[in-house]
């Protein structure tokens, strides 16, 4: 079994369409008791870059992996995919808690 699972986020993109527009990354602890998720998500006019949308959400799981807070919530664009990510991971690490990388247990 893999320590990460990664999924993208897919949303509209002014004067192009639908593409993708950010990461979701589960990484779980060496116990394997914890899973972390981070996020990524394009700014406005900036260009999707898939493996620097994963080292970023990477980034932000382990900051509270090793103990570093966290400041800010996961954006309000990506919260509906977020419960359903959270979900996917609870299926995929499943003995493990799950939090997102600032901390909370749940999205609103």
């Amino acid at each position: 079994m893999e320590d990460t699972l990664v999924q993208f986020y897919r949303g509209k993109i002014k004067h192009k369409g639908r593409g993708n527009k950010g990461a979701l990354v589960a990484k779980v602890t060496e116990d394997r008791k914890l899973v972390v998720i981070g996020w990524s998500l394009c700014g406005h006019g900036d260009e999707f870059d898939k493996d620097n949308a994963i080292k970023i959400a990477s980034g932000r799981a382990c900051k509270l992996i090793s103990g570093a807070g966290v400041d800010y919530d996961v954006p309000t664009s990506l919260r509906r995919l977020g419960r359903k990510f959270q979900s996917r991971a609870r299926n995929y690490f499943k003995d493990a808690e799950v939090v997102f990388a600032n901390g909370d247990k749940e999205l609103a």
